[in-house]
């Protein structure tokens, strides 16, 4: 995985329409903060929030396997935790 895309980045990077029209690569980030399977919910929501964004890459063995999102979580957590429903 060479980057992520970022609707924010393309967003804020965007000043016309000619801008619009450019390569995603533009846009894109390329430091990749990324989320294994085996890692506890609490410290990818711990990401998710210190990074101030809204998906983590699932990576393992160097793979994508998965995109991980907070809305993901917090469904996860309401499913497990009374009152969070």
């Amino acid at each position: 995985m060479a980057g992520h895309y970022n609707l924010r980045g393309y967003q804020e990077g965007s000043r016309s329409p000619a801008e619009k029209a450019q390569l995603l690569q533009r846009f894109m980030t390329r430091k990749i903060f990324g989320y294994r399977p085996d890692e506890e919910a609490v410290a990818a929501m711990k990401k998710l929030t210190e990074l101030g964004i809204r998906r983590l890459p699932v990576m393992e063995n160097g793979q994508l396997v998965g995109i991980l999102s907070r809305e993901d979580l917090v469904r996860a957590y309401g499913a497990v935790l009374p009152g969070l429903e």
